[in-house]
């Protein structure tokens, strides 16, 4: 299994940070309005956890996009460690797909 680890300054508060990353709202504006994916579905979302089924946006010829429809997803599993301030996550394959 591959790991990637990357750090990155923003300019807001830890607190601010992680209340957006965990808001279904902001989620949806991002997934769905700003990077123009085909589906967002949050499965479960806590204070410290979440998870959420995506379908990203691909740029397929469109008979191949009509045969693949939207079997090309994932899910994005994250947990905060809120003590550490830090954010780990995997890309699993959906257990179950339309």
């Amino acid at each position: 299994m591959r790991t990637a680890t990357t750090s990155t300054l923003l300019p807001c508060t830890p607190e601010t940070f992680w209340t957006v990353l965990l808001d279904v709202t902001y989620l949806n504006a991002l997934y769905l309005e700003e990077l123009e994916y085909k589906a967002l579905t949050t499965i479960e979302i806590g204070e410290t956890s979440r998870k959420l089924l995506i379908v990203p946006k691909m740029k397929l010829p469109m008979v191949v996009d009509k045969l693949v429809g939207d079997n090309l997803a994932f899910e994005d599993h994250g947990t905060l460690n809120r003590e550490r301030s830090e954010w780990t996550w995997r890309m699993v394959q959906p257990a179950n797909l339309n």
